[in-house]
């Protein structure tokens, strides 16, 4: 929140400077100057901070690993502004790893179709881990366990988690880029 204050304080001591400033040369010989109207824009980084607080799970507040595919979270930093969910199963079956299991119709259990599936999985990580890094995400976590988070914006609780959900994205980068 303080960083929120921080901000709007600065762009409304910009737009008062601005409209306090000297006037230019050229402005002494006209007849009376109109001050020009001030408007303060958040930027979007500014618009879309989020407060999440983590669930309890036996009394405590702890981040499930397991679910978190990149970065991240803190149990002292309350506030986010980019972050995302995915489903790994989704991103998984979107490999060509896991076309090849398909298309050659590998028996579940046998060691083959638990390498390729392996391979999916790898790649599919790594996928995601590529897309965060690149979009500066501060983490991005399974989609389910994101539903456990209560997320407030002005504190406001979130109902619409899939304007979190970037699986599509991640699916279209890893086949416009690749995962190495």
């Amino acid at each position: 929140m303080k960083r929120h204050i921080l901000n709007t304080t600065t762009a409304l001591a910009v737009a008062l400077m601005s409209f306090y400033s000297e006037p230019s040369y050229s402005d002494l010989f006209s007849r009376k100057q109109e001050p020009a109207p001030v408007s303060i824009e958040l930027s979007q980084e500014q618009k879309d901070i989020y407060s999440i607080t983590l669930p309890e799970v036996d009394g405590k507040r702890e981040v499930d690993k397991r679910y978190v595919y990149f970065g991240s979270i803190s149990q002292d930093q309350k506030e986010y502004s980019s972050f995302g969910s995915v489903n790994l199963d989704d991103v998984v079956t979107a490999t060509p790893e896991y076309e090849d299991l398909v298309k050659k119709s590998l028996e579940k259990g046998t060691g083959r179709y638990w390498i390729k599936l392996a391979e999916a999985s790898d790649k599919a990580i790594r996928a995601i881990i590529s897309y965060g890094t690149d979009q500066g995400m501060s983490f991005i976590v399974d989609a389910d366990y994101l539903s456990t988070f209560d997320i407030r914006q002005d504190d406001k609780p979130v109902s619409d988690l899939s304007v979190f959900d970037i699986t599509d994205k991640v699916i279209a980068y890893m086949q416009e880029k690749g995962s190495k």
